[in-house]
């Protein structure tokens, strides 16, 4: 599986939410809530973990000597006098410490570098908290956006707090060059916004569609979406103190995917609902926006010339250019230019020296890596994105990681919900899902004890009820080496279409009923038993399930068991020779359901019982070592067993 872009710097993200909550506090009750109210709910930290990332990715580049490096300064420290700077205000964290975490940070990441990280998130935030107001937005994250919650001039003034907050750390930082350049994206971050009120350089009434028009609309979204991502990049490699060259590349990586990241989330206007999105649906015809996906399909169908002219303001026209946008390429094409984005940033930290760190501003940019961390994060909703934007993705087999699919991954995980959206989505429409061991995702689910997968999956695909992997092991052999999966047993033998086999063997010869014993699931041994599972049936190596059970207490229970199953069969004959018996004398006689289910029906009083052999007679500790006198010792296989066994003839247990 490819690398995690969190694992590098997962504890240096761990404690990003409190630092940013720290920086913000203010003496004012209102001004406290509402400037910490984007930081309430979890988000995605994009920014300040590609700081950290390129901070990583740098670390054992060429070092330049700098004016003002000064990396290992305290970032807490103030310029002026803090008496000054609190003033009237002595509660104010400005002259606070930071977080205290208790552990020890990654130590290529300098004080600087992870104060920067903060300070992206400080501005990123503070830009949505504005863009609320002007877009008039009514949810942002899942939640009502600040401007419905508190109104739009609190919403303002948290923005303009949060700028100053980060005003202040950018200050402490000592290096006006990295200044320099955060101040910068501050105003360009306004010049973009600006730039939007127009679709056109001339914002016409009737325009036409010329090359500067896609020109316009790049150079818009550099200023209002990349030109933070882009600057981070290149001040995070200026605090380490790094060559011209490494600077200039941590600046176009993060240009460039700062442009693809505009482009997809464009895509993404047109492709996933508002659940999806977090925010509504369309939002930006709604708002008179024409995005990269119309401005490629308005260069063939001039007709859409109108309705950007007019902003989509007529009743009917979000809806017209919507589906003229569908109905094109226009979506394809900035696919194409978002890849293209992608694939210059890539190249531009090709040179880095290979970590976790670079694999992971890689992995950034990989649609089949993030959607893999998306399904290990169980984040439906950004698996739903991925593969709505990139639906060639969606089984997405890793190749270094046993070709194991998307599918594979939720059902090993247990996550039903990422489970029936892939197949929804047609992961198994054409072949079920096969890894290089054989194994299908209803294996991956009955290992890891994952019923409610593991029953969705044989109601969905019931065919795969009987697939064997490269052990010969099915999905009721492993169901019955792990007691958690004990419940997926009867779904299995009673699938209606490919029911489970109980006799059927794997390459050692073993049954579900050697598994199960070894295992020493109770529960499971009852099952199978009730389904006529064959207790004496023997494996290659010419052990009954009976020779597997781990202790002696389990053993005489496995014996107890099959011998009140073997009573019941010899009652039950005679219950039928005597039904047989008054039918032909001619008495009416009830009969059963009439199901011909032969699944067992276990009452509360036997899994009591159950229960209670385990409390009592069952130590995982107390293992059995049978031995005979003149028997052969051999090393039993085939059971993942490697104990040392003894069989003979007669005797012993």
């Amino acid at each position: 599986m490819g690398i995690d872009p969190l694992r590098s710097v997962a504890k240096e993200m761990k404690f990003m939410t409190g630092n940013i909550r720290q920086l913000l506090g203010s003496g004012h009750p209102m001004l406290d809530t509402v400037s910490k109210y984007y930081t309430q709910s979890e988000g995605k930290y994009i920014r300040p973990m590609l700081v950290l990332l390129m901070s990583q990715a740098t670390a054992m580049t060429p070092k330049q000597s700098r004016l003002w490096a000064r990396g290992a300064e305290d970032v807490d420290r103030p310029i002026a006098p803090a008496t000054v700077l609190a003033d009237s205000n002595p509660s104010s964290p400005l002259t606070a410490e930071n977080v205290d975490n208790g552990e020890m940070l990654d130590s290529s990441v300098l004080p600087s570098q992870r104060r920067l990280a903060e300070i992206t998130e400080l501005i990123h935030t503070a830009s949505l908290l504005h863009d609320d107001v002007i877009d008039d937005s009514v949810s942002r994250r899942g939640n009502d956006s600040a401007n419905i919650a508190f109104g739009n001039k609190m919403a303002v003034l948290a923005g303009d707090f949060l700028l100053g907050r980060a005003s202040v750390a950018l200050a402490r930082l000592r290096d006006p060059e990295v200044t320099e350049l955060l101040a910068t994206v501050i105003a360009n971050l306004i010049e973009g916004e600006f730039m939007q009120l127009k679709n056109t350089v001339l914002d016409e009434k009737n325009p036409a569609w010329t090359d500067d028009t896609i020109t316009y609309y790049l150079q818009k979204t550099y200023l209002k979406s990349a030109s933070l991502i882009s600057k981070s990049c290149r001040a995070a490699a200026l605090l380490g103190d790094h060559s011209t060259e490494v600077v200039e590349a941590a600046y176009q990586y993060g240009k460039n995917l700062g442009l693809a990241f505009q482009l997809v989330d464009d895509m993404l206007d047109y492709t996933v609902s508002g659940v999806e999105l977090g925010k509504p649906a369309g939002a930006d015809l709604e708002l008179g926006l024409a995005t990269a996906p119309l401005l490629f399909a308005w260069k063939d169908n001039r007709e859409l010339g109108v309705l950007v002219g007019r902003k989509f303001s007529e009743p009917g026209d979000v809806q017209k250019a919507r589906s003229m946008v569908v109905a094109s390429d226009g979506i394809e094409q900035t696919r194409a230019l978002a890849q293209d984005y992608v694939d210059r940033a890539a190249r531009a930290i090709s040179p880095f020296p290979d970590s976790d760190a670079k694999a992971g501003l890689i992995d950034m940019i990989d649609a089949s890596t993030r959607l893999r961390r998306a399904i290990l994060l169980d984040d439906v909703i950004l698996v739903q994105r991925i593969v709505r934007n990139s639906p060639k993705l969606l089984q997405n087999p890793d190749f270094e990681d046993k070709s194991n699919t998307s599918l594979h991954l939720a059902a090993a995980r247990g996550f039903t919900e990422i489970a029936q959206y892939l197949i929804a989505a047609g992961h198994e429409a054409h072949e079920i899902s096969l890894n290089v061991d054989g194994n299908t995702p209803l294996m991956f689910a009955a290992e890891k004890g994952h019923v409610e997968v593991g029953r969705l999956l044989v109601h969905e695909f019931p065919r795969c009820v009987p697939f064997q992997n490269k052990r010969g092991w099915d999905a009721l052999a492993i169901a019955s080496q792990h007691p958690a999966s004990t419940g997926l047993i009867p779904a299995l033998l009673g699938n209606p279409l490919f029911p489970s086999d109980p006799e059927s063997k794997d390459h050692d010869g073993n049954t579900a009923l050697h598994h199960a014993s070894a295992s020493g699931s109770l529960k499971a041994l009852r099952i199978l038993l009730t389904v006529g599972a064959n207790p004496l049936a023997k494996n290659n190596y010419d052990w009954t399930p009976l020779a597997y059970s781990q202790t002696v207490a389990a053993e005489v229970y496995f014996k107890n068991l099959v011998a009140e199953f073997e009573r019941r069969k010899v009652e039950g004959a005679r219950q039928g020779e005597e039904r047989d018996r008054q039918r032909a004398a001619g008495v009416r006689l009830v009969e059963d359901d009439g199901t011909g289910s032969r699944l067992p029906k276990v009452s509360i009083e036997e899994d009591e019982v159950v229960g209670d052999a385990l409390k009592r007679h069952w130590s995982p500790t107390e293992r059995r070592q049978p031995t005979t006198p003149g028997s052969a010792s051999r090393q039993e296989r085939g059971l993942g067993l490697y104990h040392t066994r003894t069989r003979s003839g007669s005797g012993g247990g």
